[in-house]
């Protein structure tokens, strides 16, 4: 498994970090970028295979992620199945789609949920791009009311 974590970080959290992928020997497995722009973080994003949605609702900003959250749809859009943290927000709005799937971040939990998006991962990779071309992005929307408007003008 091969993950790139991307954006700003606060340094003495880096450098923990960093110290816990050194003494981990994961150094091979891990990439950690600065903020890049949409055009690359796109491109980034299209070389992996699965995102990783997993905020733990500590702060107010983090209990409402399931119908906030660009990063959800970005990976939709994509075409990337999702892991998210099992939490009454994120599971209203998430369990219905199958390639959005909740874990706990237990070992068990996790290794259940990559053999699963592992086993099925054309056909979930294919549902989440479908559910963001059809519903999840603004397009969508912004021709409903267009066509409104031009209805009633």
């Amino acid at each position: 498994i091969i993950m790139t974590l991307i954006g700003p970080v606060n340094e003495d959290y880096l450098e923990k970090l960093n110290i816990l992928i050194q003494e981990s020997n994961l150094k091979k497995q891990l990439t950690i970028l600065p903020s890049v722009s949409y055009e690359k973080l796109r491109k980034i994003t299209l070389s992996h295979d699965i995102g990783w949605a997993v905020n733990i609702p500590n702060k107010l900003i983090y209990k409402t992620g399931g119908t906030a959250s660009n990063k959800i749809y970005e990976y939709a859009a994509c075409g990337l199945p999702i892991i998210y943290y099992d939490y009454e927000a994120y599971n209203k709005h998430l369990s219905c789609y199958e390639w959005a799937r909740k874990t706990d971040l237990t070992r068990s939990s996790l290794s259940k949920i990559i053999l699963e998006l592992n086993d099925e991962y054309s056909y979930l990779s294919n549902q989440a791009y479908s559910d963001f071309i059809n519903n999840f992005n603004y397009k969508t929307y912004f021709n409903e009311v267009h066509d409104k408007l031009i209805d009633h003008a």
